[in-house]
């Protein structure tokens, strides 16, 4: 059996081609409507791998795109997606004119690797030229890089298959060399990105202080756009251009709204853009979706969860005054330990179709009890409920319960949905968790800005 064709959610597959496969498949048509996490995770020796793959290539896009995102170069990725996408389509066509065995062709990651450092330093540049000029090169990049492919495209019938792939998304099987390349390569640009993180944010956002104290500001720059080329090429090689430009640009802006500093924006957007990128592949198997599509919609998702999540009505200052006595540092502990306990309940809630595997595979059913959804869905609303009471009662401050109000709205709508009751649901649930997270810790924070002006 040949693997499936560009384009198909992984319910197309048959089985991956190898001599020990016997046996019928994992489950048959007539239910496959009816999939659930336990047939994911009965076949993960067929569908583990490229799940892995879409959660490695978001982890390391999300982080990279905050950078991406902050200095106001979200073209770039489409840009040097399309590069990469014209570095394959010169490889093949290299291999029909010369021959596959040729010591000149590259193979098709190498060309996407070469056109995409070309088109990094044409982008990149010297930083001290105008915006204008760099939207204009990125056009270029952009423009030569779609138009390329498609005239090559029509030259390489035989392979246009592979270039749709890449142009719109097919992360639907991941040979078990390319997962290889993708461990390596974006293990280790995050080793790179962990440890630079400072000198990278430096020559991002602080230009003038990082000249004072005579950063390497050439170098750094270079291995910014150089490590962003990188990812990018390769991921599109392996997964395509869509998903890539997704989680390279969406997982940054959640975690720019949401988050304080850019230590907590990295990790945040690194978290995003892995959940995304796994469980857009669970929700292609289990709505028989397109794969890149599907990671793309997932990530979406996400942004205006956290959009929703940011926008917790909160008063005005002048609405929340210090509270008089030891109530008020009794009332600010309170609300910050509930806070947290919130979020952690939120991960739990966010992570069980993957808990599922893990159960599954250590035959610990009880790490996804049907009940422990239950007393997390319970938890929200016993939290949002006493917040509420706690604002109008202890605090008499009706207007801060607000954003308590609309938190225990969420979270019971979460508790009435019945779609998607193992992937769609546990993502809901989670967000209302934490519009309950961050209504206690804007009360936290009144209480304690309100006190401090005393």
């Amino acid at each position: 059996m040949r693997w499936p064709s560009p384009g198909r959610s992984p319910r197309s597959w048959g089985r991956p081609p190898t001599a020990s496969t016997t046996g019928p498949p994992p489950w048959t048509r007539s239910d496959v409507d009816s999939l659930t996490l336990t047939d994911f995770y009965a076949a993960w020796e067929l569908f583990g791998t490229p799940a892995l793959t879409g959660a490695i290539i978001g982890l390391v896009l999300g982080l990279l795109g905050v950078y991406v995102v902050l200095r106001r170069l979200v073209f770039l990725s489409a840009a040097v997606s399309q590069a990469a996408s014209l570095g394959v389509a010169l490889s093949f066509f290299a291999a029909i004119s010369f021959g596959a065995e040729h010591a000149l062709v590259p193979s098709p990651t190498v060309g996407a690797l070469l056109v995409t450092f070309i088109a990094t330093l044409v982008v990149a540049g010297r930083r001290g030229r105008s915006t204008a000029w760099r939207d204009a090169a990125l056009g270029l990049v952009f423009l030569v890089g779609a138009a390329g492919t498609l005239a090559l495209g029509s030259r390489i019938v035989q392979e246009l298959a592979d270039i749709d792939s890449l142009l719109f998304g097919s992360a639907v099987a991941v040979l078990p060399e390319d997962f290889e390349v993708v461990a390596w390569v974006f293990g280790a640009v995050l080793l790179v990105h962990v440890l630079w993180w400072r000198g990278f944010a430096a020559v991002s956002f602080d230009l003038p202080g990082a000249l004072v104290r005579r950063l390497p500001v050439g170098f750094l720059e270079l291995l910014l756009f150089a490590t962003l080329a990188l990812v990018i090429s390769v991921g599109t090689r392996i997964v395509g251009a869509l998903p890539v430009f997704a989680l390279s640009v969406l997982p940054a802006v959640v975690g720019a709204r949401l988050a304080t500093n850019l230590p907590m924006a990295l990790g945040a957007s690194a978290a995003v853009g892995a959940v995304a990128g796994y469980y857009g592949y669970l929700l292609a198997f289990l709505h028989d979706l397109p794969v890149g599509a599907s990671q793309t919609l997932v990530v979406v998702a996400f942004v205006l969860l956290g959009e929703a999540v940011r926008r917790v009505p909160a008063p005005p200052l002048r609405l929340a005054p210090g509270i008089p006595g030891p109530r008020a540092g009794q009332v600010r502990a309170t609300s910050r330990v509930t806070a947290r306990f919130a979020v952690a309940v939120s991960a739990y809630v966010l992570l069980r179709p993957v808990l599922a595997g893990v159960a599954q595979v250590a035959d610990a059913p009880a790490l996804v009890d049907p009940a422990l959804v239950t007393v997390a869905l319970a938890l929200g609303v016993a939290f949002a409920a006493l917040g509420a009471v706690g604002a109008v009662v202890v605090l008499r401050r009706p207007r801060l319960g607000l954003g308590f109000v609309v938190a225990l709205g969420w979270v019971l709508a979460a508790g009435l949905l019945e779609l998607g009751e193992e992937l769609v649901r546990p993502v809901v649930l989670a967000a209302g968790l934490l519009a309950v997270a961050a209504a206690f810790r804007e009360a936290s924070h009144r209480i304690a800005t309100a006190g401090s002006r005393r």
